[in-house]
């Protein structure tokens, strides 16, 4: 395939939600975890809570590791989610060099590519498959 890639990660908007900004704050509050990050880390996190959708690829990037440390959890499933995708976009092009253009409907199913990703975790890499 091309260096250019035109599949789904591509197409997905590279955005974080406020909500879930909001949730890792007040969960870092709680836990006693926000007066372990570093202050400009604490400064990101809390002036970030005033946005409802952040898009900025350096923020993002930057409060997605935040967030990873404040709740775990969900960064798990944000990178099954991501995993999951990469290897339904590659099984659906190879089912349709096959001719079996039914598997457009598995590009639609989110939950589908989380089980993959999540199954694909929990894989030890060297059964992995190859993932561009």
């Amino acid at each position: 395939m091309n260096a250019q890639s035109s599949g789904l990660a591509s197409i997905a908007p590279l955005c974080v939600n406020g909500s879930t900004v909001r949730a890792a704050y007040k969960r870092s509050l709680r836990t006693g975890l926000y007066w372990r990050l570093s202050p400009e880390e604490r400064a990101i996190l809390k002036l970030s809570c005033s946005f409802s959708v952040i898009r900025s690829p350096t923020l993002v990037r930057t409060l997605y590791r935040i967030i990873s440390l404040v709740l775990p959890s969900l960064a798990v499933k944000a990178q099954a989610l991501a995993l999951g995708l990469k290897v339904v976009e590659e099984r659906v092009r190879q089912a349709l060099a096959l001719g079996y253009y039914q598997a457009l409907e598995w590009l639609k199913d989110i939950s589908f590519a989380m089980r993959v990703g999540l199954s694909l975790l929990n894989t030890p890499r060297a059964y992995w498959p190859e993932i561009t």
